[in-house]
């Protein structure tokens, strides 16, 4: 019965939780955006936690396996990246969690090969949600041109992107895109002052 009680109180926990999303292709400047929100909100009082599936434990043993093979296998590879992290998050005390990515990236990046796979990863992400009872307050994305997305990343880097990167780019562009009536966009090709204040903005209604 304890066992019960006490997963009964990690779901509510989990439930209280308030989530927001931030996507956007790289070069976006998606992961610079976080940190300054999350500073805002520390700055308030406020208890934040960043998650990031890539820097999952998981997914550094799984590898190249979530970049190659068949999209089925990536996208069942990443469903269960989410589990897990989902599960940390279960065990973190802080309110607010930022995702740095979620559900439409799985679309923007996964889906590529095969547009065969947009409906069934949406449907596989939905009933994980489902399973765990929760729903992200907010999903943000950051929509931006894509030779200014390839500029800021050579600059970054110090390398071209490739053509085949390009090719990546665009793509998960257009299918992030697809989706934006299910997300607030923001113009990212502003300076990172004004993209910051639009995002504050955004978060302040919600939470």
């Amino acid at each position: 019965m304890n066992k019960l009680v006490k997963q009964y109180e990690k779901e509510k926990m989990l439930k209280d939780k308030k989530i927001i999303v931030l996507e956007g292709i790289d070069g976006s400047g998606k992961t610079s955006q976080i940190l300054r929100l999350k500073n805002t909100l520390k700055n308030q009082g406020r208890n934040v936690k960043i998650m990031c599936e890539s820097k999952n434990k998981l997914a550094e043993n799984l590898g190249n396996n979530l970049k190659e093979g068949e999209s089925l296998k990536q996208m069942l590879l990443f469903g269960a990246l989410r589990v897990e992290t989902i599960k940390d998050m279960l065990k973190s005390e802080e309110e607010i969690v930022i995702y740095d990515r979620f559900i439409l990236s799985s679309i923007a990046y996964q889906c590529q090969k095969d547009i065969r796979m947009e409906v069934i990863t949406k449907r596989v992400n939905e009933l994980i949600l489902s399973f765990y009872g929760i729903k992200p307050l907010l999903t943000i994305y950051l929509n931006i041109e894509l030779q200014e997305a390839i500029k800021r990343i050579e600059n970054r880097e110090k390398i071209k992107v490739s053509k085949e990167e390009e090719k990546i780019l665009k793509k998960a562009k257009l299918l992030y895109e697809k989706h934006s009536n299910e997300m607030k966009v923001i113009n990212s090709n502003q300076t990172i002052e004004e993209v910051s204040s639009e995002i504050e903005k955004l978060v302040k209604n919600v939470i």
